[in-house]
């Protein structure tokens, strides 16, 4: 992937890493079942259709809502074929009490949750989970020691993970340098055996994978968003967050449980160990190239134009490649863009070897620091 990296370096040297925005994970817990919803499915003559439990939803101090549900994950396969008694040794879901489960499943964005944002953030799992979970338990009528040996297991990275959301923030300058990168990848990025596509001003690659997605997207404007799933909090509007991720591209890598099957990490501890390795691998299976401003303007020509502009940009004296007519007709369009092909072919070295230099290059900086005003509204790990 040529993101074109460089180092965003600044005075304080305050580094903040790859930030999860999302987790789904299920954790040992024998419990009764706690309170959830059901969805139905009623037919006009009453027969029910289909029927399904929905997650209990608590909602956090920032409007921000953590779903939570009572499971038994089913046994692996392989356990099938083992004797009873081994099954009973190592897989206890099948001695549970009478109408209890085994586990509790969380999904939501802990770094939303805890911190009232997602601007910035942090890649610990435990940190995230243990907050998340230490303040769900108890809402729901968990009592101090099941909340305890909970969090013993969250602390021992004893859990495992069906889905992440890894996230950075790459500077490009300004809002309108934001919309034009993201205006010209659809033109400019190709992925390796996965679909590229725009939806509400985010470019997608693999939006309808069950294995994995990059997105792109401009923060800045999402928080501008009069959603109130999107926006800050009331309580957070007079920060200077919003003002920090101007000029911003959030780029975020969700995996879900099939591709980390295949890795093998859904177990937390081992998954905490890969987080920027997956990011930059995933990041890599597609190439993209850096853009400047007057690339998007050319982008917007049809390739006979774009053909011009190019055999003239090389040092082609176009009045004798083309027709009289054509000559013309193709100058009065690419004047519109500042382009003027009357220039002789020595001119156009020189434009090339001068000018073209000093054109502002969209090239994403790697985001490495936020302001030291701003640290107290980034979680600390624990």
């Amino acid at each position: 992937m040529y993101l074109s990296i460089g180092v965003y370096s600044g005075n304080s040297g305050f580094i903040h890493k790859y930030m999860i925005d999302w987790l789904d994970i299920t954790v040992p817990c024998v419990h009764l079942p706690i309170e959830q919803g059901r969805y139905i499915v009623v037919e006009h003559d009453g027969e029910v259709l289909r029927e399904s439990s929905v997650r209990r939803r608590v909602e956090g101090s920032y409007c921000t809502s953590i779903a939570v549900s009572s499971v038994t994950p089913s046994l692996p396969r392989a356990a099938l074929s083992l004797p009873a008694s081994m099954v009973a040794k190592f897989f206890p879901v099948l001695d549970l009490p009478s109408g209890y489960v085994s586990h509790l499943s969380f999904s939501g964005n802990p770094t939303k949750y805890l911190q009232g944002h997602n601007c910035f953030g942090i890649d610990c799992l435990r940190t995230l989970a243990r907050g998340m979970v230490a303040d769900v338990m108890p809402r729901l009528g968990f009592d101090v020691v099941t909340v305890a040996r909970v969090l013993q297991r969250i602390d021992a990275l004893d859990f495992e993970v069906s889905r992440v959301d890894i996230t950075r923030m790459f500077a490009l300058g300004s809002d309108e340098d934001v919309q034009d990168y993201l205006y010209m990848l659809p033109l400019t990025v190709k992925a390796r055996g996965n679909r590229c596509g725009n939806s509400h001003d985010t470019f997608y690659v693999g939006q309808s994978s069950t294995l994995w997605t990059l997105k792109f997207y401009n923060k800045w404007r999402e928080l501008q968003s009069r959603s109130k799933h999107h926006s800050l909090p009331d309580e957070l509007k007079l920060s200077g967050i919003d003002e920090f991720v101007k000029g911003q591209l959030r780029v975020e890598l969700t995996l879900r449980k099939k591709q980390l099957d295949r890795y093998q990490l859904t177990n937390a501890a081992k998954l905490q160990e890969k987080i920027s390795e997956l990011f930059i691998e995933h990041a890599g299976k597609i190439d993209m190239t850096n853009q400047s401003v007057n690339e998007k303007k050319l982008l917007e020509l049809s390739n006979t134009y774009r053909g011009t502009y190019q055999l003239w940009k090389s040092g082609y004296n176009m009045m004798t490649h083309l027709s009289r007519a054509t000559y013309y007709r193709h100058r009065a369009e690419l004047l519109k863009y500042g382009i003027d092909i009357a220039k002789t072919p020595i001119d156009a070295e020189i434009r090339r070897a001068v000018v073209e230099p000093l054109i502002k290059h969209l090239i994403p900086r790697e985001v490495t620091e936020i302001p030291a005003e701003l640290r107290q509204y980034l979680l600390k790990v624990a």
